[in-house]
């Protein structure tokens, strides 16, 4: 429990503390020009948004090359009617048998295999079949989501950046205006 609350805590400020050091550091830029604080803050925190940036476009593209892969899973084709004839019954019914349990876990297709007399029979899956195939369709689906869910994130933080700029600019430039202001009406008394 413990963890999970640092976890949050360290990532939450992982994306607050460098927000707060590019809006300060435009801040300070657009109020009093280019010097050394407002560069390493603005450089700091733009270079700490640029590495979230990356790092969540390049988790979207490996689940989705994962999820292509899954999907994809091993093409197994029906056994044709002479495969493994000049098998022995026993190796014959086991390696249909099997390429017919893959088929079914792969994609859901029921199969025909050969019983030890040669016959060709439809596979019927297990209780433990039907399981195996809706967790791996659940892993699946689970993993959609999450891609679904992590697709707009690289933006998202873009957009947040970006946002948080033009804040750090417009009080900046108010206060620039602010501070000018008072100087001229101090210089006119």
């Amino acid at each position: 429990m413990i963890l999970a609350w640092f976890d949050l805590i360290a990532s939450v400020g992982g994306y607050i503390f460098p927000l707060m050091c590019l809006f300060e550091g435009v801040r300070q830029w657009a109020t009093f020009g280019t010097h050394r604080n407002a560069v390493l803050l603005s450089t700091f925190g733009l270079a700490v948004m640029l590495v979230h940036i990356g790092y969540s476009y390049w988790v979207h593209q490996y689940q989705i090359e994962i999820l292509s892969r899954v999907e994809k899973g091993l093409d197994i084709p029906e056994v044709p009617v002479i495969w493994g004839s000049d098998m022995p019954p026993e190796k014959r019914t086991s390696g249909s048998l099997e390429l017919a349990h893959a088929a079914f876990l792969e994609h859901g297709r029921l199969h025909h295999y050969f019983d030890k007399s040669g016959e060709r029979i439809l596979f019927a899956p297990a209780a433990s079949d039907l399981q195996e195939r809706e967790r791996k369709v659940a892993s699946v689906a689970k993993l959609e989501a999450s891609a679904e869910g992590i697709k707009s994130t690289p933006m998202r933080l873009v957009l947040t950046a970006a946002l948080v700029a033009l804040i750090g600019c417009g009080f900046g430039r108010a206060r620039a205006k602010g501070t000018n202001t008072s100087i001229n009406t101090d210089a006119a008394r």
